[in-house]
């Protein structure tokens, strides 16, 4: 289940926790909750400087218990570069590695990560750093904030779908029998650092399935950022295009942190994605590519009410086709809203949608279910609902 490493210490180097971290292209977004706000730093290349960063931005003692919670594929990796990275900041650190997967992000998982904390003894005072994608930051963030009844945590996304999205809001869960991240807390980083150097190992699959939550925020949020991935991205124009998505996002938590309204609006595709993902028995499509299939469809579904702005769907999915994204769902209306029924955003025994009305804005509606199959099929059918 996970592979539990030796301790790991390291003494003074030479420019070690000494050296101020002065990266002068360096993005910083500060999200500034009510009571448990946080910096996201962002730059290329930003792997050097974690260790330091976090002893400078919490004033981490080097004696106090780290637990690096990683994947097998990263720890492989980046091994070298994070424990490097630790030891100019005299951090002290334990690695959890884990099987790389989506079947980790469950309470087996869970479990596997309790029982590591306790045969490290971490303690209250302790810090558990979240270093992989959207997996372990979510496993990693749900078992820090119920671990002692929480303990502070550190997200270190290495995947664009995490960069953008997972790794900012403070939403952590596991996926249960009955469906994705149903058993989930809120619970805030303390710190996030984004090295989107990360970026160019990435898999090409894994790219696209992050490029699907970018043109996201572009749909319900900003059309400028939309009409710009509309041709290829250089490294810095990647690095502040993940920048405005975390400005955005973290925007929105600061207005609505639980998810009582605003917010709601970041799920644009999801209630869709998330049926999507299920039915393909989570290993038939990844995370991004459902929901670029349901953004189509919440798209088209929104212009067959005579909601959305007529011709957006059909630009979306010219967007997400650049992106080698597929926006056909292969699965009708009958089986999506059989597996819609316990999504978390719905109440009341209402399917709750994010429609748009013109590209780069976005509102939510309630439908009950007959009026959502009646949508969906018109929508998939192609028919004025």
């Amino acid at each position: 289940m996970y592979m539990y490493m030796n301790p790991v210490f390291f003494g003074i180097i030479a420019g070690g926790s000494d050296r101020k971290v002065l990266v002068a292209s360096m993005i910083t977004q500060r999200v500034a909750l009510k009571e448990a706000g946080y910096d996201i730093c962002i730059e290329d290349g930003l792997i050097r400087d974690f260790g330091a960063l976090i002893r400078e931005r919490l004033g981490e003692p080097a004696e106090r218990e780290t637990a690096l919670v990683t994947d097998r594929n990263v720890w492989d990796r980046y091994e070298r570069a994070i424990s490097a990275s630790f030891a100019r900041a005299e951090l002290k650190f334990r690695a959890v590695v884990l099987n790389p997967g989506e079947e980790n992000k469950s309470l087996t998982g869970l479990g596997g990560l309790y029982d590591a904390f306790s045969e490290m003894q971490l303690r209250r005072d302790g810090l558990v750093v979240a270093f992989g994608g959207g997996v372990i930051g979510d496993l990693a963030g749900f078992a820090a904030a119920t671990w002692m009844r929480g303990v502070r945590y550190v997200q270190i996304p290495t995947t664009l779908l995490a960069q953008v999205d997972s790794s900012v809001g403070g939403k952590t869960a596991v996926n249960t029998n009955a469906g994705k991240n149903l058993a989930g807390v809120f619970y805030q980083p303390s710190l996030v650092l984004t090295d989107t150097a990360l970026l160019s190992t990435l898999p090409e699959r894994e790219f696209r399935s992050g490029m699907a939550e970018v043109i996201k925020y572009g749909a319900i949020r900003s059309k400028r950022l939309f009409d710009s991935l509309k041709k290829e991205l250089s490294s810095e124009a990647l690095r502040d295009c993940v920048g405005e998505c975390c400005a955005i996002k973290g925007g929105i938590a600061e207005r609505d942190e639980y998810d009582n309204g605003e917010r709601m609006l970041l799920n644009f595709g999801h209630s869709f994605g998330h049926a999507i993902e299920k039915l393909g028995g989570f290993r038939r499509y990844n995370h991004g590519e459902a929901v670029a299939m349901g953004m189509a469809l919440a798209a088209e579904t929104g212009e067959r009410m005579g909601l959305t702005a007529r011709g957006s769907a059909e630009e979306l999915r010219g967007l997400l086709s650049f992106h080698g994204l597929d926006a056909d769902c292969p699965y009708s209306p009958a089986e999506l809203s059989a597996h819609m029924e316990l999504d978390k955003k719905n109440s009341g025994g209402v399917v709750r949608l994010i429609l748009l009305t013109t590209l780069g804005n976005a509102f939510a509606m309630s439908l009950d279910p007959c009026e959502f199959s009646r949508a969906v099929g018109a929508a998939r059918e192609g028919e004025v609902f």
